[in-house]
């Protein structure tokens, strides 16, 4: 068996393989650097490391979830999610005609839904 990691033209981290007369090449994936530790290690000797090329666009930093915020709980959270509201940025960046609009429980007015999300633009902006 042949395998190999190396960069596409595109920057893409690619895992190309050949056994019995086959041949395997595609994006890699975390299981191939596990199932194949050999090939991983000479890529990362090779490379320099495993970073990304200088040209690639910043991994996507994950958003606090909503309980983050004081007064949403579990059943809250679960509940703004099945109106679209997903974490403290997707709260944070609602208009005031969203939150008139949103699709809630009575329990959950609007007004409480506007404190929270000024809440969540004062924990996004380091404030909270």
């Amino acid at each position: 068996m042949n395998a190999k990691f190396y960069r596409d033209d595109a920057g893409r981290l690619m895992f190309y393989c050949e056994v019995d007369h086959h041949v395997i090449d595609r994006p890699a994936d975390d299981t191939d650097q596990v199932n194949h530790p050999g090939a991983w290690a000479a890529w990362q000797a090779s490379e320099g490391s495993d970073t990304p090329p200088a040209d690639a666009p910043p991994p996507a930093t994950e958003a606090p979830r909503l309980e983050k915020v004081t007064g949403i709980g579990p059943a809250t959270a679960d509940e703004l999610r099945a109106a679209g509201v997903d974490d403290v940025r997707s709260l944070a960046a609602l208009t005031d005609a969203d939150v008139a609009g949103l699709d809630v429980k009575a329990t959950t007015r609007q007004k409480v839904i506007g404190e929270w999300r000024d809440a969540a633009r004062r924990l996004l902006e380091g404030r909270a």
